[in-house]
């Protein structure tokens, strides 16, 4: 009996679920995710048959670095063709879509929903009772975010030493950060930010020089992050990614043999008066917060 009752609330649900949209709706949203799932297959006469042949016909995909763009038929479906022998033996996931919004009039449908969090469109014709694709267009957002993160990183660029009279921390251990100096730098699309403390642990100071490189990946992912650790008889790696968020620059760090532990969340903030904030959360191996250091850094004149 349990069972009947599970799977009658999952038929309701899937019903509410369906009752969304209407019937022409359904019909133009399956026509969108069958064209994608068709690219994605290597199936170029399946693809084709979803797309208006005639004149104009336009596809654009638009990021911070590049722009692809057709506007007839056949440089496009010569340029499909190329794309999906180029990937005949890899096997890409199909996109997401959610957030649908229609306009019918007709035989015109103009479609906007979220892929992987990108921004898409769609401009569809019904042509003999079925919908095919006219316009598509693609703004890759995320590529937009990560230029606005390393346009952020290259105003950190420079030479900086701490305000000591910043440090703040309520750390579970006893640790005070007595000196710090970093240079940060840009090299050809990596920024490389170097620091060295001089900190004093449970009454005995000790030497730390901290490495740390972001970026080196594509522009469609999180920016990558790689940290290096040295120091008193100690060294250690950590991996991360990194994002710009209100202003601020968003770093989580994980030991490179446990990616899916964070160890560090940080943050940077460039302040109205030039200084550099910093601000480090640490967990511990159960997730749990284990305290937080702040300050702030000066850059040398």
């Amino acid at each position: 009996m349990r069972k009947i009752v599970v799977l009658g609330l999952l038929m309701v649900f899937t019903i509410s679920v369906a009752q969304n949209y209407s019937k022409e709706e359904l019909a133009i949203k399956k026509a969108i995710e069958k064209e994608t799932e068709l690219f994605y297959q290597g199936d170029y006469d399946g693809w084709s048959s979803m797309w208006e042949h005639s004149d104009p016909v336009y596809f654009g995909v638009y990021s911070s670095d590049f722009k692809m763009e057709f506007t007839n038929w056949e440089a496009l479906s010569k340029s499909a063709k190329e794309h999906m022998t180029m990937m005949a033996d890899n096997k890409v996931p199909l996109p997401k879509k959610k957030d649908y919004n229609f306009y019918i009039n007709k035989n015109s449908a103009l479609v906007t929903f979220r892929e992987d969090g990108d921004l898409s469109s769609r401009l569809l014709i019904k042509d003999k009772g079925s919908w095919k694709m006219k316009q598509m267009t693609v703004s890759k957002e995320k590529h937009y975010a990560n230029l606005e993160c390393k346009k952020l990183l290259q105003k950190l660029c420079g030479n900086w030493h701490i305000d000591a009279s910043s440090y703040k921390t309520d750390l579970d251990w006893e640790v005070t950060l007595e000196e710090l100096n970093g240079v940060i730098s840009e090299s050809e699309g990596v920024f490389n930010m170097k620091f060295e403390f001089l900190v004093q642990e449970n009454g005995e100071l000790a030497r730390y020089c901290s490495e740390v490189k972001i970026g080196g990946g594509s522009l469609a992912d999180d920016i990558p992050v790689l940290i290096n650790n040295v120091g008193n008889n100690y060294y250690k790696a950590y991996g991360g990614k990194c994002r710009i968020a209100d202003g601020q620059l968003h770093m989580e760090t994980f030991p490179i043999l446990k990616p899916e532990r964070i160890d560090a969340k940080s943050i940077m903030r460039l302040e109205k008066d030039g200084s550099l904030y910093c601000e480090d959360k640490y967990y511990d191996k159960d997730g749990k917060p284990s305290g937080t250091m702040s300050y702030k850094l000066i850059r040398n004149l």
